[in-house]
């Protein structure tokens, strides 16, 4: 009996889906002034199947008057902005695929809170994930000739761990 038994929970073991670490990888970098980047939270780190994920866009100038988050598809390399007016800046996010969520921001920092479905075809799903920043001052000092600037990217990976 105790081999059955032993047999049956393999047998089901077989048919859960291998488990995988979700993972947040920092690339590519930001244009601009200043030290305006993407961090983790602490707790909500990485994009869990199930779980809140939490980023954080640090560093906005007080004359920041517009922050989204942009996500989709993974432009591996980047691509230049220039032919936007946005000298020095460049997408990390597949501008087609890509959506983009406005944030709220208090103090210098902007939050982007998700929760990440609990749904088993999500997990090795790859994404890029960049903040989008319009503030005027960055054209007066030169920056580009937009006003928008970018932060760094990063590449993400949905796990179920």
């Amino acid at each position: 009996m105790k081999n059955l038994v032993l047999a049956a929970v393999a047998a089901l073991s077989s048919l859960l889906p291998a488990q995988l670490t979700a993972t947040v990888v920092p690339t590519g970098s930001g244009c601009g002034i200043g030290a305006m980047n993407l961090t983790q939270d602490s707790t909500y780190a990485r994009p869990i199947m199930g779980s809140p994920w939490i980023m954080y866009v640090n560093a906005l100038y007080s004359s920041t008057q517009y922050v989204a988050m942009v996500h989709g598809s993974i432009y591996w390399g980047g691509l230049d902005l220039t032919y936007l007016g946005m000298q020095g800046c460049y997408s990390y996010v597949d501008l087609t695929t890509s959506t983009t969520d406005g944030l709220s921001w208090s103090g210098g920092v902007a939050t982007w809170s998700v929760t990440v479905p609990n749904d088993y075809a999500l997990v090795g799903q790859q994404l890029a994930i960049q903040a989008l920043v319009y503030d005027p001052t960055t054209y007066l000092q030169g920056v580009n000739t937009t006003g928008w600037v970018t932060t760094h990217a990063c590449y993400c990976v949905i796990g179920d761990q």
